[in-house]
């Protein structure tokens, strides 16, 4: 997370994170959220209480439409109904799209590329 702050020096920046990625992008997310523009999250492999506060401080109130969720319908790691519930919690205005898989895989990169061109700038 330190690393990924310094390197960033002070310019907007794009987060595309998988499986335990995506706790430190709520972990960044809270430290520089004025530097965020765009989030996608892939593969939330928990949904616990202490991980439902760290992602409610970094997303409760980050606009809805810089940041989606890609979750697999059957991931082993969280299906997609875990991982619906436990972001409904974190801001009912995300967006978290079901893939069919059954697997922990997210090659999903044409949906990636489409959100960061066409989502609304920060």
């Amino acid at each position: 997370m330190d690393l990924i702050i310094r390197h960033s020096k002070g310019e907007s920046i794009n987060i595309i994170a998988k499986s335990v990625g995506t706790l430190v992008a709520a972990l960044v997310t809270k430290e520089i959220p004025d530097q965020i523009g765009k989030i996608i999250l892939c593969g939330i492999p928990t949904v616990s209480d202490e991980r439902l506060k760290i992602f409610k401080e970094a997303f409760g109130n980050f606009s809805s439409e810089k940041i989606i969720v890609f979750q697999n319908k059957k991931d082993p790691l969280g299906s997609f109904n875990e991982v619906k519930e436990f972001m409904t919690r974190v801001n009912p205005k995300i967006n978290v799209i079901s893939k069919p898989r059954s697997d922990h895989h997210y090659p999903y990169y044409e949906e990636f590329e489409l959100f960061l061109e066409n989502s609304p700038a920060r």
